[in-house]
């Protein structure tokens, strides 16, 4: 009987090898493309990239990047070994390259906690909230030429949970919200000075969504629990649903106080399984269902479902995850708005688009690649709309902070 001969390696591994990348190429075929309500994006060019200086000052960890109501650029931040704070403002060169001018620079406090990295978890404006390794999370305010560390804001006598996300209600208000649908109301005007070692302090109000879809007073020796529920709030705005019934209760928030005034919107034929709101009188609401790879979401003008407009008119975008107005002297005067958008390359990668939507609902996509710009969509969300179609991003990362210039056109 002949025996059957075996393949040389040397023949099985290109053979293997081949097969394998045959695989991969038509992976990629089927699901190498971007979604459908990108149309044909365009791509955005970085013009500047580097490292963020103020005066000649690395950043270790930058915490304030806004436009303040005069209309100067302010940036602050923790110097590199985190000991010291850094504030300035940005000035433009020719072709809008940016530079930061220092105005002053003052001792930190953090580090006395005994804390060994800093992170932040959220930047808005005037207000930042910079979490230790320790779990403390401490609010900290850019008042022209200083930055002062005010209260470790926690939960009951704990710290909140690294998945909180902490949202600016309004000028005076900041709400904290976890995985367990438990929510914190704290009044920025009532925080104290920053003591190191201190216990946290508690929220104000504590709350959670009930199955019901509404607001009970929460207590802390019996923290009810819904991890169903939504909570969505940008400045001057705040909407939540328990999750379950697909029931919506939405609101306008006073400037100043905490006033809520409801808002009632025509009934949404596509459910309620996510929601999205922004004061650019942005509501969207996502239509996908858990197959699709990349999330597909309705954005619809505010203004035209709570005047129960029947044909309201809207454009799809894959998960959007952060909104900016366009650039204007005059706020009230803007001609559309910007749109952050996260999609699904090779079933598995993270991909951003630069979305420009006009006041007449027209859009246009562009593809982002830059490092700072990803990482800054992705997490931080330090991001600042320039005149001529540009943008300013930044980002922190272990190296420090840096940032980037891109012009989407």
């Amino acid at each position: 009987m002949n025996k059957v001969k075996k393949l040389p390696l040397l023949i099985k591994v290109p053979v293997f090898a081949a097969i394998f990348l045959s695989l991969v190429l038509g992976f990629v075929t089927v699901f190498e493309n971007l979604p459908e309500s990108a149309g044909t994006p365009r791509q955005c060019e970085v013009k500047y990239s580097g490292n963020l200086k103020i005066g000649d000052q690395k950043v270790g960890l930058l915490t304030h990047l806004y436009r303040n109501q005069e209309g100067q650029y302010m940036i602050a931040g923790l110097t590199e070994n985190r000991d010291g704070w850094l504030i300035g403002r940005m000035g433009f060169a020719a072709d809008y390259q940016p530079y930061w001018d220092l105005g002053a620079r003052h001792e930190s406090s953090l580090k006395n906690s005994g804390g060994k990295s800093f992170q932040v978890v959220a930047s808005s404006e005037d207000w930042a909230f910079v979490r230790s390794n320790l779990g403390q999370v401490v609010a900290v305010n850019l008042s022209k030429s200083k930055v002062v560390e005010k209260s470790n804001l926690g939960l009951c006598t704990g710290n909140w949970s690294e998945d909180v996300r902490v949202h600016r209600l309004n000028s005076n208000s900041v709400v904290f919200v976890n995985g367990k649908g438990q929510i914190g109301f704290y009044d920025l005007r009532r925080l104290a000075d920053y003591v190191p070692k201190g216990v946290g302090r508690s929220p104000d109000t504590l709350m959670v969504v009930d199955p019901d879809s509404k607001l009970s007073v929460g207590q802390c020796d019996k923290l009810a629990e819904n991890r169903n529920a939504r909570m969505k709030i940008d400045d001057g705005l705040m909407g939540f649903s328990s999750g379950m019934h697909g029931t919506l209760n939405l609101y306008k928030v006073a400037a100043d106080k905490i006033q809520l005034d409801p808002l009632s919107v025509s009934p949404l034929s596509d459910g309620l399984s996510d929601f999205v709101i922004s004061k650019e009188n942005v509501f969207g609401v996502k239509v996908s269902g858990w197959l699709d790879r990349t999330e597909k979401w309705k954005m619809y003008k505010l203004s035209d479902l709570t005047n129960y407009r029947a044909d309201a008119p809207f454009y799809m975008a894959a998960e959007p995850l952060a909104f900016r107005g366009d650039y204007s002297l005059d706020e009230t005067k803007k001609d559309g708005y910007w749109i952050a958008e996260r999609y699904k390359s090779y079933y598995f990668f993270d991909r951003f688009l630069l979305t420009h939507v006009t006041a007449e609902g027209t859009k246009q996509s562009y593809e982002v690649s830059d490092s700072f710009l990803t990482d800054s969509l992705a997490d931080q969300q330090m991001w600042v709309v320039l005149p001529d179609q540009r943008h300013l991003v930044a980002s922190n990362t272990n190296d420090g902070a840096g940032y980037s210039v891109i012009e989407c056109k």
